[in-house]
């Protein structure tokens, strides 16, 4: 008995080291209007900054938030992706298709959905955009979309994303997590994110 319960205890303090390991470096952030490049969006409280050795996909125009980990959920924030650019990482540009400028709304929900499952899961994924709806952010027209993400060996992912063209360039919200629970437990926290998504208003600096 003393032995099943010592190593009943090894069990936990091994559960809680890996658990740590695995959020190491996240750095919670307050609640409050979070920008990225023009982008600009209220957060709720709860959500974390993803570090960077941990995002592969990330690049200066984007930022990547979570809850429970990257391997439960993530909340992508593209600020700004410029004609001919694609949206994830230059590294792995090769299959991504390019963001044009002359998109329609629904292909702008297409091209985020081809670049996660180019860049996204070692290009394992299959992503599926759907439910397509127009809707305007702060009078710039765009979309409102689902996606569903099948990745081998790996619950299914389900996602709600927004996204428009200002300039010439992309922004975007995408809000992506393990389905049904993670997805299901966050959503409407992602919906009030996408939501509030609006563009920064241009000011003159003082000297």
């Amino acid at each position: 008995m003393k032995l099943q319960i010592r190593l009943g205890g090894l069990a936990l303090l091994l559960f809680f080291i890996v658990a740590g390991c695995a959020t190491d470096g996240y750095r919670t952030v307050q609640s409050g209007v979070v920008k990225v490049g023009k982008l600009r969006v209220t957060l709720d409280e709860g959500w974390r900054r993803a570090p960077g050795e941990q995002t592969p996909e990330r690049h200066s125009a984007i930022r990547v938030y979570t809850r429970e980990g990257l391997e439960f959920d993530r909340l992508y924030l593209v600020g700004g992706i410029a004609d001919g650019q694609t949206i994830f990482r230059e590294e792995a540009a090769s299959s991504q298709p390019r963001f044009d400028a002359s998109m329609s709304a629904n292909e702008l929900a297409d091209l985020i959905a081809q670049s996660l499952q180019a860049a996204t899961w070692g290009g394992t994924s299959t992503v599926i955009a759907r439910n397509f709806e127009e809707r305007g952010f702060t009078g710039v027209p765009g979309i409102r979309f689902h996606v569903e993400i099948t990745v081998p060996g790996r619950l299914g992912q389900r996602g709600i994303g927004g996204a428009f063209v200002d300039d010439g360039r992309l922004y975007a919200v995408l809000f992506i997590a393990e389905a049904p629970d993670h997805f299901d437990r966050h959503k409407e926290s992602a919906n009030r994110i996408i939501n509030s998504a609006i563009l920064s208003v241009k000011t003159i600096g003082r000297a």
